[in-house]
């Protein structure tokens, strides 16, 4: 009845409380967030897909950060491909009052949001695992403990079982998806996956508690973004602390690569994470908020929401652009494989192939023999030149 008062008092209309507190669909920052979920979303796909193909097909398996980011590129691109889902789900709900996705029954909708938070959590930490890789193999921080602790642990092997137990304990943190949710309809065509509403007092506390504190704010946000940047600035100061000039060009190539591969981390921290930190916030304010019926501060959280959540989108699309761009080599594998071969450059000094490497081992052979044999014929000619001469 206060709230009431106090809307009637600063005449705010039906559409902006509509707007606040039910649905801020048609909104400028709702239109923000859908157009620039398709457009980067499906930049995203094309990118991660092409990336894990380079990856897979024309390069080796014997370094570590290769199998990092191939399941990065695979995580990446099945993360935006729920969004893009979830995006078209609400479109259609705005422009036909039609669901996209129409589960149908409470198991496959639990199913879908248990799988997508699985993936977009295995997004995050797969990255962290990359960045925790380059650490150890380019600060070698245990090496005086445990000798040639960073050759065994950066191996692909090794970055194999890494993975595999980030995706147990992914979908081993998300089990409450599969617990609390439940289809729900509020009416004839508006049905979404939701909190069940025969779930006890006690036991809805526990779950907000887990979502707000323990899995955006600390699994999902505070951990990875203290990792990553701690990570990222000894491997930072490791590359260009003073040291004797590198004359060996592999060398200079992991130099580039690693800075290449920090540059996409750090951009992750500072484009991903902000969505959880904005979630966690609308968290604990929605309560109090509700209480002084503060419409500017809840309509500001569905801004600063919605264009996280983009910013979360471009994170996740950019990875691909950095890593081809930023190191030759696997640019040039991709123009390749598009049969883009008229903008390779003929003059990079990385032989990113056996063929050429044998084909100039080929050739210089090939000049040395030739060599050889005119040193040969002129030697031989010598003497009977100087009998005709005498």
């Amino acid at each position: 009845m206060i709230c009431k008062e106090r809307f009637e008092r600063e005449n705010i209309s039906i559409k902006l409380l509509n707007i606040a507190f039910v649905d801020d669909s048609c909104s400028w920052w709702w239109w923000t967030n859908l157009i620039g979920i398709y457009l980067f979303g499906f930049i995203g796909l094309i990118g991660n897909f092409i990336c894990f193909l380079v990856i897979h097909l024309k390069s080796s398996n014997h370094q570590s950060f290769l199998v990092y980011l191939r399941c990065l590129c695979l995580f990446d691109f099945l993360t935006l491909f729920f969004e893009i889902l979830q995006s078209s789900n609400d479109f259609s709900i705005y422009l036909f009052e039609r669901m996209f996705l129409n589960f149908g029954n409470s198991f496959v909708c639990k199913c879908y949001d248990y799988i997508r938070y699985s993936i977009t959590l295995l997004s995050s930490w797969t990255i962290v695992s990359l960045t925790i890789d380059r650490l150890i193999l380019v600060c070698q921080p245990f090496d005086s403990i445990w000798p040639n602790f960073s050759r065994r642990y950066s191996n692909p092997s090794n970055a194999k079982r890494v993975l595999s137990i980030l995706i147990i304990s992914s979908f081993l943190i998300n089990i409450p998806e599969l617990i609390s949710k439940e289809w729900i309809c509020r009416n004839e065509k508006i049905c979404r996956c939701r909190i069940s509403s025969r779930i006890s007092r006690m036991k809805l506390k526990y779950l907000i508690e887990w979502n707000t504190y323990i899995y955006h704010l600390l699994i999902h946000t505070l951990i990875p973004t203290m990792i990553l940047l701690i990570s990222n600035i000894a491997i930072l100061k490791s590359l260009y602390k003073p040291r004797q000039i590198i004359s060996n060009q592999n060398e200079s190539i992991r130099s580039r690569l690693t800075l290449t591969l920090s540059l996409i981390s750090i951009c992750f921290v500072f484009l991903y994470f902000p969505y959880g930190i904005v979630q966690t916030i609308s968290y604990l304010l929605i309560q109090n908020v509700k209480r002084h019926c503060n419409v500017g501060l809840i309509l500001n959280l569905h801004k600063l929401k919605r264009l996280t959540e983009l910013l979360n989108i471009i994170a996740l699309g950019i990875n691909f652009y950095f890593y081809i761009l930023g190191i030759r080599q696997y640019r040039n594998a991709t123009l390749r494989m598009l049969k883009l071969n008229y903008f390779i450059k003929t003059d990079e000094p990385i032989c990113s192939s056996t063929f050429q490497r044998n084909h100039f081992t080929r050739s210089n052979a090939n000049d040395r023999s030739s060599s050889l044999k005119l040193l040969r014929v002129t030697l031989s000619a010598e003497p009977s030149s100087f009998i005709k001469s005498n």
